[in-house]
């Protein structure tokens, strides 16, 4: 007797090495516990796809982009504690926050749309497979042409509950938002989080600093967001 074979595809990871790329999603996942019995604290998560490396995931798709992306602990720390998020940030466009004051009011919908060099490493999951991860980041030299996007832009906050940008997400991005400490109740879910029985406008309409899905320019267009 042989022990069946798996029938699942092995996923194809984005190759090792540096590899031009553009931030297409920044989403609030809310507050979740690091693990059981843990207080919960927000998360951030940035997705990047690559803008020149491509693969046929599917034959019917034809070539698509590799998509990248980096999770956080949602907090900017100070200049002496500096958090794992914002020293990926002043490591991506090479500069350090003026002050902890424009750290902690930094608008996150500016990283959409833009430029990086991804520097992408291979490490072992607990189940013993191999994920593609975000081991460096920074900005491409000056003149680099950059492709636009391929993916939808998005740009989610936990408080607009289940709206238009919701919608846009993957499902396994939509399953970890809803369960959010803020949206795992059932009274938060639909509108606004934290209001039951009550309609708002989707401020997913007007959110600021959201660009255009077909975002394209060099990188002497690519103002810093700090």
């Amino acid at each position: 007797m042989k022990a069946p074979e798996s029938s699942s595809t092995p996923k194809v990871l984005c190759p090792r090495g540096q590899h031009l790329s553009r931030c297409v999603q920044v989403v609030d996942l809310g507050s979740h516990p690091f693990k059981p019995g843990d207080q919960a604290s927000r998360k951030i998560y940035l997705g990047f796809e690559t803008s020149v490396l491509n693969h046929v995931f599917k034959p019917e798709n034809g070539p698509e982009p590799f998509m990248l992306q980096s999770e956080f602990a949602f907090f900017m720390g100070n200049a002496s504690k500096k958090t794992k998020l914002r020293l990926f940030l002043e490591g991506w466009f090479g500069r350090a926050f003026p002050d902890d004051k424009s750290a902690a009011e930094f608008d996150f919908s500016k990283l959409l749309g833009k430029a990086a060099v991804l520097t992408i490493a291979h490490k072992p999951k607990l189940d013993g497979s191999m994920k593609a991860v975000i081991a460096d980041i920074f900005l491409p030299e000056k003149g680099t042409p950059i492709p636009p996007t391929i993916n939808p832009t998005v740009c989610y906050e936990i408080a607009h509950g289940e709206n238009a940008e919701f919608r846009k997400l993957p499902s396994f991005l939509q399953k970890k938002i809803l369960e959010s400490e803020e949206l795992s109740r059932p009274a938060n879910h639909g509108g606004t989080a934290g209001t039951a029985g009550t309609t708002t406008p989707d401020p997913s309409d007007d959110m600021p600093g959201c660009p255009a899905d077909d975002v394209t320019g060099t990188i002497e267009d690519e103002a810093r967001p700090f």
